[in-house]
């Protein structure tokens, strides 16, 4: 899921969720009862949201209140390298990677095996997203399992 958008490229990763026609991005705990939404630190404060310690607008919602609950799976290219997007948030993205030898860029921060980056998400080519509908109604039932 990416497109051209004022210049700009459009990409979605990690978890999201439509309420009340909006759509934000959530923390990466989704299997529960409660759901955190996420809105970028330079947003201006939005309706029911409080800041949190990083900057960021968060607000807790009940998994039901919510219309949509969906999982983005982002694979890009940055610098040559082959990247997973974790998380974008405005326009930064949260990369992850564990190619051998990781660019030669300040913003690289390296764990053992892998290394991440936050870098903007113009600087991201090849982008390739699939999305993964997650159920709004809890409990959530295994699928297969008949109650």
């Amino acid at each position: 899921m990416s497109a051209r958008d004022g210049g700009r490229i459009a990409v979605l990763a990690g978890g999201h969720a439509e309420l009340d026609g909006v759509v934000h991005s959530t923390t990466s705990l989704l299997s529960g009862p409660l759901i955190q939404l996420l809105v970028h630190r330079d947003a201006e404060a939005p309706g029911g949201f409080e800041r949190r310690v990083d900057g960021t607008w968060m607000r807790v919602v009940e998994r039901t209140s919510l219309t949509r609950l969906f999982r983005v799976t982002t694979h890009a290219t940055w610098r040559g390298h082959e990247v997973r997007v974790e998380r974008v948030l405005g326009h930064e993205a949260h990369l992850w990677s564990q190619t051998y030898r990781p660019p030669d860029d300040s913003r690289v921060v390296l764990d053992r095996d892998s290394w991440s980056a936050t870098v903007p998400v113009d600087e991201l080519s090849d982008v390739v997203s699939t999305t993964g509908e997650l159920s709004v109604t809890w409990p959530v039932r295994p699928e297969g399992l008949a109650w």
